[in-house]
């Protein structure tokens, strides 16, 4: 799925370009523990960047599966079991 991300640095963005590859360490993990800010690393510039979220405790658990329609494929399928 897409995670809602923001710069924490307002100007953070300027240092990207089309192209430079994002990496995250273990990004479910790090939101699963409730953490708010969230560390990229553009390995493209070799530069780290700070970012936060706002998602609330059931938008983080959809993350793994891939967003709210993979979600209710799933609850749907283990229903009808």
């Amino acid at each position: 799925g897409i995670v809602a991300l923001e710069f924490e640095a307002e100007n953070d963005w300027e240092g990207l370009d089309p192209g430079d590859e994002l990496e995250f360490d273990d990004l479910h993990r790090t939101l699963r523990d409730d953490a708010k800010r969230v560390t990229a690393r553009n390995a493209t510039k070799d530069r780290e960047l700070s970012l936060v979220h706002h998602l609330t405790t059931r938008q983080i658990e959809m993350i793994p599966v891939g967003g709210l329609i993979p979600t209710l494929r799933e609850k749907v399928s283990s229903d009808s079991d």
